[in-house]
């Protein structure tokens, strides 16, 4: 976390700008626009050969939910007879 928090108070010009591209004025039918931008990549990581994903997601252009993992290993043991 003491990383996490030096590394946001190091780099504040580097970050995400929430900026909508839509603003509501006040009428009741207004349409809110919610995306999702899914991200992954195959056995990026040379140590371990895993992959990773994320998924980012948007309300009228302003990011809202970022997320990334590990995926997860799964071995499969193949007997012959």
């Amino acid at each position: 976390m003491r990383h996490v928090m030096e590394y946001c108070l190091g780099t504040r010009e580097k970050g995400l700008v929430s900026e909508p591209d839509q603003s509501w004025d006040n009428n009741p039918e207004f349409e809110l626009l919610i995306l999702g931008q899914p991200d992954s990549n195959y056995a990026k990581y040379l140590e371990t050969r895993n992959s990773g994903s994320g998924t980012s997601k948007f309300l009228c252009g302003a990011p809202i939910i970022q997320q990334s993992m590990m995926q997860k290993v799964v071995a499969f043991i193949c007997y012959r007879s």
